[in-house]
C-alpha cells in the first residue's frame, strides 16, 4: 500500500527529563538525549472529513508518571501505524496479579488513550471508563482492585481514543504472560486479527501509606452548605479522597462524599444543618486500601434560611385515579423529609421506595411496605449488594416476572459520570446488583417493558429533556436513541393502563401525561395533579383495573429570607418584589413574574456600558467570507442578520457530534435571565417565595454568574440552558469563553481567568487587570462544567485576552491577542500548542503571520475548520476580516464585508453553510 508522508514533526526533547524511548529496529530502546525526528505517516484510503486517519511513529511515547515497579501485566511499547478502535482479545497472567488500573501507551505528542476497558472470565467482570483529559488521563481505574489467577484466560474489551501504540501482532509473550488479538475495528470500520493495545495492568504499590494532604479553612459558608479546599496529592498509586464530617471536635465522623479525581481540591459539602458547627477531615486513600488523614478544621453553618432544595425538604403525597388521566390527590402526609418515590404493586403489597433524609446527613434508600394499599406502612431500609451501588437514589422500581427488579441511580456525587444501575429481590427490601445498564450525566430512571414493540425502553432525565435508549433485556447496556427528542419535562414514570402505556412526568404546569406509542411521545394532558405546593416525581401502583394510586413528592422549603424574597435586588426593588408576592398572595403567576423579572433587569441595565448593553447577533455565508445584503447607515451588512439574545457579549459557537445542534456560549450580562431560564424547572401555572429561594439558591449563586449557553438546530431559534461552573473561586473574574469538542464527545470551556486583586481601584472590568491568565472547565454535557484550573500564564503585566482554543492535526493550539504587548502589524495574534490533549498550554510561542494585512488588527479571533483549511475571524479596522490558513500557521488576509460587531465573530460549519455570531 502507497504511503504518503503528510507531514514532518520535529521534537525537541530531554530524554533524561521526559524518560522517552526511541525504538530500535530491533524493539529495543535507549535514552534520548539528543534532537529526535518523528516522522508522521498517513495511510491512504484511511480516512475521510469525518475519521481520522492512521498514524504511523517510529518512537514509544512519554512513560507513565506511575512508578514502573507496580506493574504487574505488561506488553511494553508498541510500535507503528496507530489508529483508534475496539479491541477484543484475551489476556493470559503467568502468576496471580491485583490489579487496580491501566496505562496505555500514547503515540509521541497526541492524546493516545483508553476510553472504556472490560475485562471478564473466570469469575471477574470489571470495567472502567476514562475520565477525560484531567489527571494523569493516560490511566484509568478501576473502582476496586480484581485478582486475575495465574494460567486462567480472561477476556477483554479496550475502546481507544487519538492515537495510542499498537503491537502489530496476533499473540504476545508479554512481562507477567500472554495477550491475544481476537478482532481489532478501527474507527474506519476496518477489522484486523493482529493489532494488540500497547497496554500496562497497575497493581499495588507498596506498602507505604499516601501522603497526608492540607485541608483549608472553609468558605462560601452558607445555612447548609461549605466550600472544602485542598492540596492536591501527587502519590502515584491515589485511589480516593474522602471527606468525613462530624459535629464534635477531633472525631472523624462519617463520609460526606468521596472524591475519586485526583487533581480535585474543592468541593461543596451540602446538606448541612443550619447554625451547626461541622468539623471535616480528609483522608487520602491508596490503591491498597491504606490512607493518611489531613488536619482537622471547622465551620459554622449560618442560621436558618432558605430551602436546601434537597430531600429534607421534600415530602411525599399520593393521588388516586380510575382512568389514570383524572386524579384526586390526598392531602394526607405519607413520609416527611422524603423524595422521588417510586411504588409498586407485588404479591398483594405495596411497596414505596424513596430517598429517606429523616437524618440529612445519613441519607439512605427505605422502602414503605404496606398491607392496606397506602394507609399505614412500615418502614424498611433497603439493602443492595454490589459495588456500583454505594449511593443509591431515584428509585424505580417494576414486576419482572416473580421478583422486583429496581433500576436506579447508583453512584450519586461520587465525582464521575452517574451510573444507572439495575436491581432484583424476592423480598422487596433485599437486593442483588445485575449490572450497569447506562453510563451519563442522567438522573432519575425509567424502565418499562413495551410489549408492542418487544423490547426494554429506559428513559432517564437531563433536565427538562428526556432521554430514550433501548435493550433486549433489563439489565444488559442500554443503546440510546438519538433520533428520540422530548424537552416537555422530565423526572417520569411510565406505566401500563389498560392497553395504553402512559408516560407521567414533570411538566411546566405541574404533574403530567403523555401516550408512549411505537417509539415516540405525546402529551395528553397538563397539571392533572391539583396540589397546592410543587409537584414532581410521580409514579404509580396498579391495584387492578379502574384502579390506580399516584405517589408524588412536594417541596415544602425551608422559609424565605429577610423580606419574604431572595435578596436577589436591593432597596425600592427588592420592595417591589415582595409587594408582588403580598399582592397575588404569595402564589404569583409564572408569565407575571417573568414580565416582573425581565422589566427590573432592563432598568437595572439603562446607562450601563460593556457586555450590558452588548446584543448577540447572527449572519450567514455560503463560502464563509460573503455575506449578500444590503448596507445600513452604519455601512454594515443587514440583510439576513437576525438579531438573538439582549444583553449578551463575546460569542463562541460548537456544532453537536452528531451535527443536529449548534450550541452557542456568550458572557451573560443580564442578572435574571438564569432564573428567567430555571422558571421552566418549576412546575404548575405559580410560583411561590419557596420557588422562587430554590432557584435563585440552586440556579443564580450555585453557578456561574457570567456565562451562559443556548441551543439550536436551526441556527437562529436558541433555547436557554443553564450551565454552571463548579469550583470557580470568589476572588477571580472569568470572560471571553471559548468552547472546544473534544474526541470522547465532551466539551472544554476557555476563559480569561482574572484575580479581582489584579483589578486597578474602582474597576469591574476583567480586561483592565494588571495580569491575566487562561484557565478552562470540563463538561461531559455542554452545561455543567467542572474547573480544572489554569492552562496558560503569560509574562506578568502582559494583558492576554479573547483565548480561542482550535485543534489542527495532532495539536490543540491555544490563539491569543496580547493587549499589552505592541505587536507588529502583520502580528496580531500568537499561539501556544498543547502537548496533554488541550489541558495545558507549554512550549514555544508562535506569532501568526497574515499575508496582506499591515495594519494592527483588533481582537477577538474566531476560527472554523473549513474542510480544506483554516479560516480565522477578527476586529480589523471596527469590522470583521477573516483569513485563511492551510495548516493553521500561515494565513492569507481577505476583508470580509462588514456585518456588525468588533471581531467576536464565532463561526461554525453546519448543514452545508457558515453561522457567524457577533456581538454588537
Amino acid at each position: 500500500m502507497r504511503k504518503i508522508i503528510a507531514v514532518l514533526l520535529i521534537l525537541v526533547m530531554a530524554g533524561n527529563l521526559l524518560g522517552m524511548l526511541a525504538a530500535n529496529p530491533n524493539g529495543t530502546g535507549d535514552n534520548v538525549t539528543d534532537n529526535v525526528t518523528y516522522e508522521l505517516e498517513f495511510i491512504e484510503g484511511r480516512t475521510d472529513e469525518n475519521r481520522p486517519a492512521v498514524a504511523d511513529f517510529t518512537c514509544s511515547p512519554l512513560n507513565s508518571s506511575l512508578n514502573p515497579t507496580t506493574a504487574v501485566f505488561d506488553t511494553g511499547p508498541g510500535t507503528y501505524p496507530s489508529v483508534p478502535g475496539t479491541h477484543n482479545g484475551t489476556i493470559t497472567p503467568n502468576q496471580t496479579i491485583t490489579v487496580q488500573r491501566l496505562y496505555t501507551y500514547p503515540s509521541p505528542g497526541s492524546g493516545g488513550h483508553t476510553e472504556f476497558v472490560k475485562i471478564w472470565g473466570n469469575g471477574v467482570d470489571v470495567n472502567a471508563t476514562w475520565n477525560g483529559y484531567a489527571g494523569d488521563w493516560h490511566n484509568i481505574s478501576f473502582p476496586n482492585s480484581f485478582i486475575l489467577e495465574a494460567g486462567k484466560t480472561y477476556n477483554y474489551t479496550i475502546r481507544t481514543g487519538s492515537y495510542p501504540q499498537i503491537i502489530h501482532k496476533t499473540s504476545l509473550n508479554a512481562t507477567g504472560g500472554t495477550i491475544t488479538c481476537i478482532e481489532f475495528v478501527d474507527v474506519n470500520g476496518i477489522t484486523y486479527t493482529d493489532w494488540i493495545p500497547a497496554i500496562r495492568l497497575e497493581g499495588i504499590p507498596s506498602n507505604l501509606p499516601p501522603t497526608a494532604v492540607l485541608l483549608n479553612t472553609p468558605t462560601e459558608i452558607t445555612d447548609n452548605s461549605m466550600l472544602l479546599s485542598w492540596s492536591q496529592n501527587a502519590d502515584t498509586d491515589f485511589a480516593n479522597y474522602t471527606i468525613y464530617h462530624s459535629t464534635a471536635s477531633e472525631d472523624i465522623g462519617t463520609v460526606a462524599v468521596t472524591v475519586q479525581n485526583q487533581s480535585a481540591t474543592l468541593l461543596t459539602v451540602h446538606k448541612l444543618l443550619p447554625g451547626t458547627t461541622y468539623y471535616f477531615t480528609v483522608r487520602v486513600y491508596d490503591i491498597s486500601g491504606l490512607y493518611n488523614d489531613s488536619n482537622q478544621v471547622n465551620g459554622t453553618t449560618l442560621p436558618g434560611g432558605g430551602p436546601s432544595g434537597g430531600p429534607y425538604y421534600h415530602q411525599i403525597y399520593s393521588a388516586t385515579s380510575t382512568n389514570g388521566i383524572n386524579w384526586t390527590a390526598n392531602n394526607t402526609l405519607l413520609f416527611d423529609h422524603a423524595s422521588v418515590p417510586g411504588a409498586v404493586y407485588f404479591d398483594s403489597k405495596l411497596y414505596l421506595y424513596f430517598v429517606n433524609a429523616e437524618d440529612p446527613e445519613n441519607e439512605k434508600l427505605s422502602v414503605g411496605i404496606s398491607e392496606d394499599r397506602g394507609a399505614t406502612f412500615t418502614v424498611h431500609d433497603v439493602q443492595i449488594t454490589g459495588s456500583n451501588s454505594p449511593y443509591p437514589v431515584d428509585p424505580n422500581p417494576i414486576i419482572d416476572g416473580s421478583q422486583i427488579r429496581l433500576t436506579y441511580l447508583g453512584n450519586f456525587m461520587q465525582d464521575e459520570t452517574n451510573k444507572i444501575v439495575t436491581a432484583t429481590s424476592s423480598d422487596g427490601t433485599n437486593f442483588i446488583e445485575e449490572g450497569i445498564i447506562f453510563t451519563e450525566n442522567v438522573f432519575d430512571p425509567d424502565l418499562f417493558y413495551y410489549d408492542v414493540g418487544s423490547q426494554w425502553v429506559l428513559f432517564v432525565s437531563n433536565g427538562t429533556n428526556l432521554i430514550k435508549a433501548t435493550s433486549s433485556s433489563p439489565n444488559t447496556t442500554f443503546t440510546k436513541d438519538t433520533s428520540f427528542s422530548w424537552t416537555a419535562g422530565g423526572i417520569s414514570s411510565t406505566h401500563k393502563i389498560g392497553s395504553k402505556y402512559y408516560t407521567y412526568y414533570a411538566g411546566m404546569n405541574g404533574i403530567s401525561v403523555a401516550e408512549y406509542s411505537y417509539g415516540t411521545l405525546s402529551n395528553i394532558a397538563d397539571g392533572i395533579v391539583a396540589f397546592p405546593n410543587m409537584t414532581a416525581d410521580p409514579t404509580v401502583a396498579i391495584f387492578g383495573q379502574n384502579d390506580y394510586k399516584m405517589f408524588f413528592k412536594t417541596m415544602v422549603g425551608g422559609g424565605p429570607g429577610p423580606g419574604g424574597v431572595p435578596p436577589l435586588f436591593s432597596g425600592d426593588v427588592n420592595d417591589n418584589l415582595t409587594a408582588l408576592f403580598d399582592e397575588y398572595n404569595n402564589s404569583i403567576p409564572k408569565d407575571v413574574l417573568i414580565t416582573w423579572l425581565n422589566d427590573t433587569g432592563n432598568q437595572m441595565l439603562e446607562g450601563m456600558v460593556g457586555p450590558m448593553q452588548h446584543k448577540l447577533y447572527a449572519t450567514y455565508s455560503l463560502d464563509g467570507v460573503n455575506v449578500n445584503g444590503t448596507v445600513d447607515e452604519n455601512g454594515y451588512t443587514c440583510e439576513n442578520r437576525a438579531f438573538l439574545i439582549p444583553n449578551a457579549s463575546v460569542p463562541d459557537a460548537v456544532v453537536s457530534p452528531d451535527n443536529t445542534t449548534i450550541r452557542l456560549y456568550f458572557v451573560d450580562a443580564h442578572p435574571t435571565r438564569k432564573i428567567i431560564n430555571a422558571l421552566s424547572l418549576v412546575p404548575g401555572e405559580n410560583v411561590t417565595t419557596d420557588d422562587l429561594w430554590f432557584l435563585y439558591n440552586e440556579y443564580y449563586i450555585g453557578g456561574t454568574n457570567i456565562f451562559n449557553t443556548a441551543k439550536s438546530t436551526d441556527g437562529e431559534k436558541f433555547t436557554f440552558e443553564c450551565m454552571r461552573i463548579v469550583g470557580l473561586s470568589e476572588d477571580y473574574m472569568v470572560a471571553d469563553p471559548s468552547i472546544v469538542l473534544l474526541e470522547n464527545g465532551s466539551y472544554r470551556i476557555y476563559f480569561l481567568y482574572v484575580a479581582k486583586s489584579e483589578l486597578p481601584e474602582g474597576q469591574g472590568d476583567p480586561a483592565a487587570a494588571k495580569n491575566h491568565t487562561i484557565a478552562c472547565a470540563y463538561s461531559p454535557d455542554g452545561v455543567n462544567f467542572t474547573f480544572e484550573g489554569v492552562c496558560y500564564s503569560g509574562v506578568y503585566g502582559e494583558c492576554l485576552s479573547d483565548p480561542e482554543v482550535f485543534k489542527t492535526g495532532e495539536y490543540y493550539r491555544l490563539y491569543l491577542h496580547p493587549t499589552g504587548t505592541v505587536s507588529s502589524g502583520n502580528l496580531p495574534f500568537r499561539y501556544v500548542n498543547s502537548t496533554d490533549g488541550g489541558r495545558t498550554f507549554t512550549g514555544t510561542v508562535v506569532w501568526i503571520q497574515i499575508e496582506h494585512m499591515f495594519d494592527v488588527a483588533g481582537c477577538g479571533c474566531r476560527i472554523v475548520d473549513t474542510g480544506d483549511g483554516y479560516r480565522i475571524y477578527f476586529d480589523y479596522n471596527g469590522s470583521t476580516a477573516s483569513a485563511f490558513s492551510s495548516d493553521g500557521i500561515n494565513w492569507v488576509f481577505d476583508e470580509m464585508p462588514k456585518v456588525g460587531g468588533r471581531g467576536y465573530m464565532a463561526a461554525v460549519k453546519f448543514k452545508g453553510m457558515y453561522f457567524l455570531y457577533f456581538h454588537a
